[in-house]
């Protein structure tokens, strides 16, 4: 059983953002059980781990937090979340499973902003073997290899260790083996960051979706708001509301995963 833990990372010395706060005050409101626990550098040798070290130098946080939220669920296990998820509902009733991870709605690749799981969970392991064996590098514009970012390790880590895992987004939650619960975009990010927020007004559009019974937790994308989306993300989305408009939402659904897959 998963414990009764929320952890999450905060690696500069900088005050919480309006919108870190909020996220963080809801953890409080909704899951009042639960221990909190903030993995800094007084918590965590930024040192110990050459990734860890080169990417906290880098100033490049998000990335040194990549192995650390890994480390934290494999070690003490428990539910990672991202500083700028805003919780709507207890996760109690998804502590019964080993691991449970999802999908997000803008990429249909997994969300590695919210999983969970048991002490010893072993795609956490396989995960974080890459980074143990990897070195951070910024490129001369300043700029990351996104094939690296932890959604992509994740992915790989998941097909490594279940062999029935698919990248295909699941229409309601699955439980792999007996061992982890994949469930869709909708549990824990629903916000199609690369469009719905650039035309949306923050609290319109996450009101929407804090009605859906089924949604634990959204993630609010905070390192992403306000960039807009070039014209070809615009225009795809047009085709794909009309698309849904005639097929329908899951069918739709089902096409993008395949579509990823054979990219």
């Amino acid at each position: 059983m998963i414990p009764r833990k929320i952890h999450f990372c905060w690696l500069s010395n900088d005050d919480f953002p309006p919108l870190i706060q909020h996220c963080l005050n809801t953890w409080k409101d909704v899951l009042p059980e639960y221990e909190i626990i903030l993995w800094d550098t007084k918590r965590f040798n930024v040192n110990s781990i050459s990734w860890v070290k080169e990417a906290y130098d880098a100033k490049k946080y998000a990335f040194a937090a990549d192995y650390i939220r890994l480390y934290a669920v494999y070690t003490e296990g428990g539910v990672y979340l991202d500083s700028d998820v805003e919780v709507i509902k207890s996760f109690n009733d998804l502590l019964q499973y080993k691991s449970f991870i999802g999908f997000e709605a803008a990429t249909g690749g997994i969300e590695a902003a919210i999983f969970g799981g048991e002490p010893g969970t072993p795609w956490c392991k396989k995960a974080m073997d890459f980074y143990e064996n990897e070195h951070f590098h910024v490129n001369e514009k300043g700029g990351v290899d996104l094939k690296i970012t932890a959604p992509n390790i994740i992915e790989q880590a998941l097909k490594d260790t279940y062999g029935s895992f698919s990248m295909i987004q699941p229409i309601k939650p699955m439980n792999l083996d007996n061992d982890i619960l994949i469930c869709p975009a909708h549990y824990f990010s629903p916000i199609k960051y690369d469009v719905e927020k650039c035309y949306n007004e923050d609290r319109r559009l996450t009101s929407n979706y804090r009605a859906n019974p089924e949604t634990y937790c959204i993630h609010r994308f905070n390192a992403a708001w306000g960039i807009k989306p070039s014209k070809s993300i615009q225009l795809w989305d047009k085709y794909k509301k009309r698309l849904t408009a005639v097929l329908g939402e899951r069918i739709v659904s089902r096409l993008l995963s395949l579509l990823k897959i054979f990219k």
